[in-house]
């Protein structure tokens, strides 16, 4: 499972080896600066939504690891780790490469409250 390193001016999420290979990419760093809002979720999966994954693998009611662009006007970008029906993490983020991360994790509530401590600290 995904795990973040946060810190006051970035969120590092860091990726097991097969989590890697799913998404065809390193870990991710994100500017405390893009973040704009952290939520605890009781179902990472079913925060996604619908649309259209790219470099991606997903396995219904398994995993879904990757990008996932929604098919509205707006063309969201989320990029997502998430495993059968965990809780997890959303950041929505302003002016980044994504618009939201979704990650399943079981240190959601500690880490939502880190990058709002954070986030409160810098306004």
């Amino acid at each position: 499972m995904a795990r973040l390193e946060i810190s006051p001016d970035r969120v590092r999420v860091h990726l097991s080896w097969w989590e890697k290979l799913a998404v065809r990419r390193s870990h991710l760093t994100i500017p405390m600066r893009a973040v704009e809002r952290v939520d605890v979720v009781t179902d990472a999966g079913a925060a996604l939504g619908d649309g259209r994954y790219e470099n991606s693998t997903r396995i219904p009611g398994v995993t879904a690891a990757g990008a996932l662009t929604t098919e509205d006007a707006e063309g969201h970008r989320t990029f997502a780790v998430c495993h059968r029906h965990l809780p997890g993490l959303v950041l929505t983020l302003n002016r980044a490469t994504f618009d939201r991360i979704v990650l399943s994790t079981g240190h959601a509530d500690a880490y939502a409250r880190q990058i709002q401590d954070h986030l409160a600290a810098g306004e």
